[in-house]
């Protein structure tokens, strides 16, 4: 599949997430995680299921799996995987009926897009190491600072969370 472009305030981004979009945001989540006193573990998929960036600030062994499954769960949808837990609450699902495809419903796996639409999904982002709502919330700092997209509603109740 041929990459497309479109311009953003001058730029020109592709609508595949690459290496160095990916340590970028990394690096990006890495520093949030810092500033947030938050350790645990941070990784980046492209929309082809390859990983393409990880890195951990201390947090535990553990804190990997949970990201991975976050990823897991963020790229058999599309969707971040609190949207995901949301669809899924509010069909009255639950994971059994997904085939394997929800690996978790933890919030901090989240969907990248290279617009605001949400059309073009280009991959996922997921922190394990704090409450999940935190780990979606540096994901997702991260990921806007970066001037991409989430599918992550702007103005949720999390915004509101002491750090």
């Amino acid at each position: 599949m041929a990459a497309e472009t479109a311009p953003i305030e001058g730029l020109r981004i592709s609508y595949a997430l690459g290496y160095e979009q990916a340590a970028e945001l990394r690096d990006r989540g890495m520093e949030i995680s810092r500033e947030m006193n938050v350790p645990g573990f941070l990784v980046v998929y492209g929309a082809d299921g390859m990983q393409l960036a990880s890195q951990a600030n201390g947090g535990i062994p553990a804190n990997v799996d949970i990201a991975l499954d976050k990823i897991r769960t963020v790229l058999a949808f599309k969707r971040s995987t609190s949207i995901r837990r949301a669809g899924i609450e509010e069909g009255g699902y639950n994971r059994a009926d997904f085939a394997g495809n929800v690996h978790t419903l933890f919030s901090g796996g989240v969907a990248i897009f290279a617009d605001a639409e949400k059309t073009k999904f280009v991959g996922a982002a997921a922190f394990s190491g704090g409450e999940q709502e935190v780990d979606e919330k540096i994901c997702r700092l991260a990921i806007e600072g970066m001037r991409l997209h989430t599918d992550l509603p702007k103005e949720t109740p999390r915004e509101a969370i002491p750090l």
